[in-house]
């Protein structure tokens, strides 16, 4: 979708641009006519390297979207990471009509494509897909055995209890490998908290009973 709404964008400007040196003359002219043509070639090809530079990782679709461009740390991409990402887009995108990025999009681990996994940068989300009320967590104790297991539960707060339902939810729906590892490290951070010893050997049944025993202890 933000590739969608980039291309909006952009093939309006071309518009304008063409426009614009129409009602000037300028295609009447022809040494005049280099000018018009490459300010809409140049502004198709460079369009969102230039934006993702100056917007620090974004375009116009994916600021709309919510995207951003960032390195595999985390860390703010560089001028160069982007210049490296835009050059594949010939492969990527044009040179395949998008097919070649679809599929390395949906088989690769971080959802990347070539420009990408050469630039050591992904695709994320700045807004949150998934969002737990509270209404839930707190008919979690409709299906609750009246029994605590773990006692300390009561010690988390709301908050830690909503992210880590949205943590449950995302495991049980996308069993994807970004959502077990954080599945595991919220059963291994629970497990610290409560002073146990052992590690469960089903961590969405561990962080189902934590959630159903807070709200126990606290409801």
């Amino acid at each position: 979708m933000a590739f969608f709404l980039d291309q909006a964008v952009l093939w309006g400007c071309i518009f304008i641009v063409a426009v614009s040196a129409g009602m000037l003359g300028l295609f009447d002219h022809p040494r005049l006519l280099w000018l018009p043509l490459l300010l809409i070639i140049g502004s198709f090809w460079t369009y969102s390297l230039v934006l993702e530079i100056l917007l620090d990782g974004q375009t116009l679709g994916k600021r709309l979207m919510g995207l951003k461009v960032v390195k595999l740390s985390g860390a703010a991409a560089r001028p160069g990471d982007f210049a490296l990402r835009w050059m594949l887009r010939l492969l990527d995108i044009w040179g395949s009509l998008g097919a070649l990025g679809c599929l390395m999009i949906g088989t690769t681990p971080y959802a990347q494509r070539i420009g990408d996994l050469l630039a050591e940068t992904l695709v994320i989300r700045l807004r949150p897909t998934q969002h737990v009320p509270l209404p839930s967590l707190l008919r979690m104790h409709e299906t609750t055995p009246e029994a605590v297991v773990y006692s300390r539960a009561g010690r988390f707060t709301e908050e830690d209890m909503l992210l880590a339902m949205e943590v449950l939810e995302r495991a049980s729906r996308h069993p994807n490998p970004t959502n077990r590892a954080l599945l595991n490290t919220l059963s291994e951070k629970l497990r610290l908290e409560l002073a146990i010893s052992e590690k469960p050997s089903n961590q969405q049944r561990f962080v189902k009973q934590v959630i159903r025993d807070y709200v126990l202890l606290t409801r």
